[in-house]
């Protein structure tokens, strides 16, 4: 174990590294300076390994041991290579000191051919060595500091004296070239062929009212007298490293007055001018924030910098803009925090390790990944290899176990589908590789060939769960003889976001809050995944809202394509607005005005076409939310029809958010490609604009809700509101009323509503009537919402039906009868009857399930021979079969009356929970292991099989005892069991 002393040396270390921000030097040698009397320079030309893909962080020097001695300890901090490719590196002690107690550090050498380490620190004594350049004649220069403990803490008087000092090749004597410069922190160091030395002199603490003065010196050769580089102490703030290519432009890595874990900038002074410019990498925000310790000019003239926390490494070709970094590729073996960097005259790159605390290279290496073993270490090779060398894949070296499996071999794929290989077998390295433990299930039985999981699938791929919602996730095995079960018991289950979704030990879901999580199941080594969406319910306070300012009233103005109504601008001037885009704020992507449209207040939100496709372009977002908060009563999103066409390409859903209620609709529904065949063929994209619109319903729609409500003697419980989609080009005008598959809306519901008083959303239907539409009550930050998700667009409210039937009390079918009749999905025969256990027809079945899915009648067209259009259900068995519901005999004939079996009952129910995308995998074995539970399973006809697999596999359907009777009729009871609990393991109505 260390000493506490070491402990708490190496805990200030870091504490210096990270907090203190002492990010220092990586240097250029082997460059030559340009001069206007000579041609224009010429880089050395690209060298490159020979690699072909990610390259790994491999140990170049020995990391670091608690076993070396306590007076031995040190640590690299910054490296430089010489024309022979030899590293060297400064060193720090959390041990040795001076004879004034001081810490006492010292450069090494690292010879390339033979690795042997060389203390060259000689007679010197070195403190805080940091910065360290070797010049292409082989002289070495390095920055020290007596004192870093005045930067760490500021209690600390005793002043720092700062140093260069410079090793003549061939000698072992130190000579200190500072000539009586006084330096506060001396950090990066780098020098050019001509023999012109670099230093960075930071002043590093800067009290609240200080502006810092920091200095980048240069000293010419034979002279003793270092001066200043024009305008670096009015362009940076805490300069770390610097480094000069061959042309001797000079780089400076600088960090804001903000300090460590801020976004780094690199600057560049060109030869020759006084103007420093910005050339740092483009940062998107946290995720993608540069973090740079070290910087260095490669013998190719190159800027070569680290990610520090990333550990990634970026080049900037020489004389190029700062758009045109490149990054190389790497898979980290660990967590590696890699400070300075450097390359070698073969393209080698090396860096400084702070998690070993040694010196490491990118090359090819095999990591092995234990798959989820019980027991037992991953196995570890630590070998790097050239390009071209071979490699021999190892066995389960450290005695790897996985309960109920056995080790079988490995492969390039978690899930076994990539590239398999055996003990011993070879591998050419051209690149890092990734080998996956394969763990076979023991078989219960021995067989001649065992059958091994081969992989999993879930129910669902992907689905969206509103908050407070639950899935139960269904994981099925599937093995190498193409057999498959489902899974009961001994899968893992865990969610990529905790805060978005939970996912418990048997695998259901819980929604928590808006966003996007990944739910992954592991089994045996395998392992499946499903991306959940948690549409956003609660508005998102605007920080910035929308504030009509007063202005004299002029000109109507004709707002709306198509409309002659008038228009009256209340804020003409448009004002920045935050959208939100993958949950991160966006600025100066859209802005915002209020107009007073006939007598009514809208806000309209206009989003930046450009911005939002570039960020599309270079981030593949999936979800972009407009947030308006405020008591505009109408409020309209307005995107460009090119925008949403590169939104429907990458699959992007859009969110408008309000304080009434939200809407959350992906791109594709709105099929824009369609709308604009609809307007002309010669039209642009760019020439259409779609507008989202969440408002007040009219007075109009408000007293006919009202009306259908007290018809049905149910009361409505909320100010009903309008969803609404349209495209508009010129006097072209397009309503998008009906869509492929669910859209989810929200309302919030009024504070002084009971749950109790609460019972479903409904729509208004064009003939004035109220229709039930799929709706689950949830709560977020102590407030109810109404998340609805429906097939079209129109007016919505939420009531309140509290209906009993009375002939059904006591029965085992009560509980569903009355939620369904509440929520006007089935209807008594009378009005204290329901009559649960009566035979239900083809036709009331129908209209059932459509009732329940939301989907309205739709015009009938004469497709069935025993159906007119005056029948009550012409409409419905319509709609049915435009949704794939049903389908006719062969005669023609729907045969409406007649009583529908279990049977006919399933295969409809199960093709709707497709339209529910409620969905499982079925194959012949699989639907004959299903229905081989039930004694009668053989009976079900060869049409309906399948489907009564999946709703079986769905849990749709549980029999009557040990049987189906598939060919019995279906009761009314039943059908509203059937009904409701397709809903609920949709998420579509509440548990």
């Amino acid at each position: 174990m260390m000493l506490k002393t070491q402990a708490q040396k190496m805990k200030a270390l870091l504490s210096l590294l990270l907090s203190a921000m002492l990010v220092l030097t990586s240097l250029t040698p082997f460059s030559s300076t340009a001069h206007a009397d000579r041609v224009v320079y010429q880089p050395h030309e690209n060298v490159t390994p020979g690699y072909t893909g990610p390259l790994t962080w491999t140990n170049y020097s020995v990391p670091f041991s608690l076993e070396v001695p306590q007076n031995e300890m040190t640590y690299p901090f910054f490296i430089d290579i010489d024309s022979q490719d030899n590293v060297y590196t400064t060193k720090l002690s959390a041990s040795m000191t001076d004879s004034a107690g001081r810490p006492k550090g010292k450069i090494e050498k690292i010879s390339k051919d033979t690795l042997q380490v060389e203390d060259i620190s000689f007679d010197q004594t070195f403190n805080n060595p940091v910065g360290i350049a070797v010049d292409a004649a082989g002289n070495i220069y390095v920055s020290d500091n007596s004192n870093f403990n005045l930067a760490l803490n500021h209690n600390d008087n005793i002043p720092n004296v700062a140093k260069i000092y410079k090793l003549p090749v061939g000698t072992e004597e130190w000579e200190d070239i500072t000539h009586g410069v006084n330096m506060q922190y001396a950090m990066g160091i780098a020098v050019d062929a001509e023999g012109n030395v670099y230093a960075v002199d930071s002043q590093y603490i800067v009290e609240d009212d200080e502006v810092p003065v920091n200095h980048i010196w240069k000293l010419e050769p034979n002279s003793d007298t270092w001066t200043t580089l024009p305008g670096s102490d009015a362009v940076l703030n805490n300069p770390l490293d610097i480094a000069v290519d061959g042309a001797g432009n000079v780089f400076v890595s600088d960090m804001p007055a903000s300090g460590f874990m801020s976004q780094t900038s690199i600057y560049k002074l060109p030869a020759g001018q006084e103007t420093w410019l910005n050339v740092t990498p483009v940062s998107n925000g946290m995720n993608d924030m540069f973090i740079t310790m070290g910087i260095h000019v490669d013998p190719f003239d190159n800027l070569v910098v680290v990610d520090f926390m990333k550990s990634r490494v970026l080049k900037l070709p020489y004389e190029m803009s700062a758009d045109h970094w490149e990054e190389l590729p790497y898979v980290t073996r660990e967590q590696s925090m890699i400070m300075d960097v450097a390359v070698d005259h073969s393209g080698y790159t090396y860096g400084v390790n702070l998690t070993g605390f040694n010196i490491v290279r990118l090359m090819a290496a095999i990591v092995y990944d234990s798959n989820g073993s019980t027991t037992g270490m991953p196995v570890v090779d630590s070998t790097a290899y050239f390009p071209g060398e071979t490699a021999l894949v190892l066995g389960n070296t450290t005695n790897m176990t996985k309960t109920g499996h056995y080790f079988s071999g490995w492969n390039t794929m978690p899930d076994g589908t990539g590239t398999s290989y055996l003990p011993d077998d070879s591998i050419t390295m051209t690149e890092s590789v990734t080998l996956y433990a394969v763990w076979s299930q023991q078989p219960t039985v021995p067989t001649p060939t065992p059958v091994n999981l081969a992989s999993l699938k879930l129910d669902a791929g992907s689905y969206s769960l509103p908050i407070g919602a639950t899935h139960q996730t269904v994981v099925t095995a599937v093995y190498s003889d193409q057999s498959e079960l489902q899974l009961s018991s001994g899968v893992e289950f865990s969610s990529s976001n905790t805060n978005v979704a939970e996912v418990n030990e048997s695998g259901q879901v819980l929604a928590l809050a808006s966003g996007t999580t990944v739910i992954t199941a592991v089994y045996g080594g395998q392992q499946a995944q499903a991306v959940v969406t948690v549409p956003v319910i609660a508005p998102v306070p605007d920080p910035d809202p929308v504030v009509p300012t007063p202005a004299p009233a002029p000109a109507p103005v004709n707002d709306t394509p198509g409309s002659t109504n008038n228009t009256t601008p209340v804020n003409p001037v448009n004002s920045g607005v935050k959208i939100i885009v993958d949950g991160v704020e966006q600025e100066q992507l859209a802005t915002a005005k209020k107009d007073i449209i006939n007598g009514q207040s809208v806000t309209k939100i206009l989003v930046d076409t450009q911005k939002v496709m570039d960020k599309l372009a270079r981030e593949n977002n999936k979800q972009l939310i407009i947030p308006v908060s405020g008591d505009s009563p109408s409020v309209v999103g307005q995107l460009s029809g090119n925008l949403i066409q590169a939104m429907e390409d990458k699959g992007t859903e859009i969110q408008m958010v309000t304080d009434r209620g939200s809407y959350a609709l992906p791109a594709s529904q709105i099929q824009i490609s369609k709308i604009a065949e609809q307007m002309g063929r010669s039209i642009k994209l760019e020439d259409i604009q779609v507008q989202i619109e969440i408002k007040e319903a009219s007075k109009e729609n408000t007293a006919q809700v009202e009306a259908a409500a007290q018809a049905g003697g149910f009361a409505s419980i909320v100010q009903p509101i309008d969803f609404k989609v349209s495209a508009s080009s010129g006097s072209d005008v397009v309503e998008i009323n009906q869509f492929e598959s669910y859209v989810t809306r929200s309302i919030a519901l009024p504070d002084d509503v009971r749950q109790d008083n609460i019972t479903t959303g409904v729509v208004l239907t064009s003939d004035g009537s109220l229709h039930h539409v799929p709706t689950m009550v949830i709560e977020q930050n102590g407030k109810r919402y109404a998340v609805i998700n429906s097939l079209s667009n129109s007016t919505y409210s939420v009531i309140y039906n509290p209906d009993e039937m009375p002939d059904t009390a006591g029965h085992w079918a009560n509980a569903a009868v009355n939620d369904m009749a509440s929520r006007l999905i089935v209807t008594g025969v009378s009005e204290t009857e329901f009559r649960p256990n009566a035979s239900v027809t083809r036709a009331e079945f129908v209209a059932m399930v459509l009732r329940g899915l939301g989907i309205q009648g739709a015009a009938y067209t004469n497709a069935f021979t025993d159906i007119t259009a005056d029948a009550w259900y012409a409409q419905t068995v319509q709609a049915g079969m435009n949704y794939g519901l049903i389908s006719g005999y062969a005669d023609g004939s729907f045969q409406p009356q007649a009583l529908i079996s279990r049977q006919e009952a399933t295969v409809v129910l199960s093709r709707a929970a497709a339209i529910a995308e409620l969905g499982t995998a079925m194959d012949e074995d699989k639907a004959e292991l299903l229905l081989s539970t039930f004694t009668d399973g053989n009976e079900t006809a060869g049409w309906a099989r399948m489907k009564l697999a999946e709703a079986i596999d769905l849990g749709l359907i549980q029999g009557r005892g040990s049987r189906l009777d598939v060919s019995a009729s279906l009761t009314r009871a039943e059908a509203a069991v059937l009904v409701r609990r397709m809903l609920q393991a949709a998420d579509l109505i509440n548990s």
